[in-house]
C-alpha cells in the first residue's frame, strides 16, 4: 500500500482534531491535583490556626489561674477548665504531658512549678506551630 496525498493530510487532520482534546484533558487533571493541593494545604493552615488559638487561650487562661491563687484566691474560675480541656484535646502529646502536671500544679497551689511548666508550655507549643509551617512550605 502506498501513501498518497490524501492519506498523509487525513492523518495529518485526524492529530488536528485529537490534539486539542488531549490538551484540554491533560490540562484539567493538572488543575484538578493543583485544586486539591491547595485544598489540603488551606484545611492544614486553618488547622494550625485554630490549634494555636486554643493553646492561646489556655495558656492565657493558666496565667490568670497561677495569677488568682498567689492572690489567695479560693477557687478556680470556670474559665481555667474550660480552656484546659479544650486545650488538652488539641495539644500534640508532648504538650498534653505538660498541661496535665501544670494542672496538677495549679491543683496544689504551687504556682512556681505552675508557672515553670507554663512557660515550658508556650516554648513547646510555638515549636510545634514553626514546625507545621516549615513543614507546609
Amino acid at each position: 500500500m502506498k501513501l498518497d496525498s490524501s492519506w498523509i493530510l487525513a492523518i495529518i487532520a485526524l492529530i488536528a482534531i485529537i490534539s486539542p482534546i488531549a490538551t484540554a484533558l491533560i490540562n484539567n487533571h493538572h488543575q484538578k491535583k493543583m485544586k486539591l493541593i491547595d485544598y489540603a494545604q488551606h484545611m492544614n493552615e486553618d488547622l494550625n490556626l485554630h490549634s494555636r488559638e486554643i493553646i492561646e487561650q489556655y495558656l492565657h487562661s493558666a496565667g490568670d489561674a497561677v495569677l488568682h491563687l498567689r492572690g489567695a484566691g479560693s477557687s478556680l474560675s470556670s474559665d481555667y477548665y474550660h480552656s484546659y480541656y479544650i486545650a488538652l484535646a488539641n495539644a500534640s502529646p508532648d504538650v498534653q504531658g505538660l498541661m496535665e502536671l501544670a494542672n496538677r500544679a495549679i491543683s496544689r497551689r504551687d504556682t512556681d512549678e505552675a508557672s515553670r511548666l507554663i512557660s515550658e508550655i508556650a516554648v513547646a507549643s510555638r515549636s510545634e506551630f514553626l514546625n507545621s509551617y516549615k513543614q507546609m512550605n
